[in-house]
C-alpha cells in the first residue's frame, strides 16, 4: 500500500495528473510535478511508509503537493508564515509552523521520515539543512527530497523545439 497511513491504495498517475491540474495550472508546472510526483510515488510503492510514521514536511509552503499525495501529514513547515496560513485551510496538517530548515524547533530523533518537494535547491547553506535533518530523524528513518536536476530544462518541450531551431540561448534562458 501507499504512505499506509496517509492513502488507503496506491494512486494511479491519471489520478495524480488530475489533481496537478487542478492545482497547478500552468503547463509546464503540470508536466514538472506530474513527473516529480510519479517518481515520489514508485519509491513509496517500493519502500511504504509504516502506518505509525510520524512524518515532517520540511518547506511545506501552502500544502498542494501534500494535498495530492497525502491525507494528512503530522507536521508542515515552512520559512514563509503566509505560506502557512495558506496551508491551515487545507487541514491536511496536523500542525503547521513557521520555521527556518537551518534551525529546526524539534527534539533530536522526532521523526521517521522527512519529505521536502523541490525546496532545497532555494535555500542556501544546505549542509546546516542536511545536519538537522539528520538530527530530527530517528535512527533508520528517511529523508525523501526531490530537486530539480542541472538537466531539467533539457527536457522542457518549448527548450527543445528553442533548440532545435538553433536557438540555443533563447532555451536556456527559458
Amino acid at each position: 500500500p501507499f504512505f499506509m497511513k496517509y492513502k488507503t491504495k496506491s494512486p494511479s498517475p491519471k489520478d495524480i495528473h488530475k489533481d496537478i491540474e487542478v492545482k497547478f495550472k500552468h503547463a509546464g508546472v503540470t508536466l514538472f510535478r506530474g513527473r516529480e510526483l510519479d517518481t515520489v510515488i514508485r519509491y513509496f510503492n517500493r519502500k511504504p511508509i509504516p502506518s505509525n510514521a510520524k512524518m515532517l514536511d520540511l518547506g511545506c509552503g501552502e500544502g498542494d503537493v501534500a494535498s495530492i499525495l497525502f491525507n494528512q501529514v503530522d507536521v508542515g513547515i515552512d520559512i514563509l508564515s503566509e505560506e502557512i496560513k495558506k496551508a491551515k485551510k487545507r487541514k491536511i496538517y496536523r500542525e503547521l509552523i513557521t520555521a527556518d530548515a537551518k534551525k529546526l524547533p524539534f527534539k533530536n530523533d522526532e521523526f521517521d521520515v522527512v519529505f521536502s518537494n523541490s525546496v532545497i535547491e532555494h535555500i542556501s547553506g544546505i549542509e546546516k539543512v542536511i545536519t538537522e535533518v539528520g538530527r530530527v530523524t530517528r535512527r533508520g528513518g528517511s529523508f525523501i527530497f526531490t530537486s530539480p536536476s542541472r538537466y531539467f530544462t533539457d527536457h522542457l518541450y518549448i527548450s527543445k523545439i528553442l533548440r532545435k531551431f538553433g536557438l540555443t540561448f533563447m532555451a536556456k534562458s527559458y
